[in-house]
């Protein structure tokens, strides 16, 4: 389900399209909301250009403005190609 909601949302983010992304937002929290998988919370957030939660649990491994930077390359190449 999770894999679902983050493929979901990239396409979203690639079509600007931030109402849908607002509403993947949404489930992901509720499936996440005791701590597993948290990470794709804050990765659709990312993916989105957006701010993930003040609560955010998740510590990344290069810190989070290195995977920032990472999916908003992945958003931005699939946006030229398309």
């Amino acid at each position: 389900m999770f894999l679902l909601e983050l493929a979901a949302a990239f396409h979203h983010a690639v079509r600007n399209e931030g109402d849908a992304v607002h509403e993947i937002l949404g489930r992901l929290a509720e499936l996440t909301r005791g701590g597993d998988h948290a990470y794709y919370l804050d990765a659709v957030h990312y993916l989105a250009d957006l701010v993930p939660p003040a609560d955010s649990t998740v510590r990344w491994t290069e810190g989070p403005d290195a995977v920032r930077d990472r999916w908003q390359s992945l958003v931005a190449t699939r946006r030229q190609a398309a």
